[in-house]
């Protein structure tokens, strides 16, 4: 990874200079229950990632209420990674289906085009309690789809 110093003394990381970002996956079945100690998921040897995505099942809540409110595991991701420097950029839901996305700070200004979509597969495509959610973006010009 290239580093630049900046006028402030601190270095300043581009993935247009040899940088090879970093991400973490991580999907559960979470059975309804609330979190209460979300830390061990991210945590991992080497560097950190800058750029984490949570993908969660059976996620406790009601969807009506999702629109306007964050879900319980969404503030416990948020608290937790806030602290280590990162930032949601985004969130999609469908039903109990979750799908939270985090980048560090410093790559905000690289990021473009944030787009979210579902697709329901259940019967006729009507209720939504089965299929998938995704997060597509444009990172540093590359496009990733999640």
């Amino acid at each position: 990874m290239a580093a630049n110093k900046q006028d402030d003394g601190k270095q300043q990381h581009s993935p247009e200079q040899g940088h090879n970002f970093r991400l973490q996956f991580i999907t559960w079945n979470v059975c309804d229950t609330t979190p209460v100690n979300v830390a061990p998921l991210f945590s991992a040897d080497g560097p950190p990632p800058d750029l984490i995505s949570v993908g969660l099942q059976e996620a406790p809540g009601n969807p009506a209420t999702a629109v306007i409110f964050e879900d319980s595991w969404g503030n416990a991701f948020m608290k937790h990674l806030s602290q280590r420097g990162y930032v949601k950029i985004r969130t999609e839901h469908m039903q109990a289906i979750l799908l939270h996305v985090f980048v560090k700070v410093e790559h905000l200004p690289r990021i473009r085009q944030i787009k979210t979509a579902f697709t329901r597969t259940d019967i006729g495509g009507y209720w939504g309690n089965k299929g998938a959610v995704t997060v597509r973006l444009d990172l540093y010009g590359s496009s990733v789809c999640i």
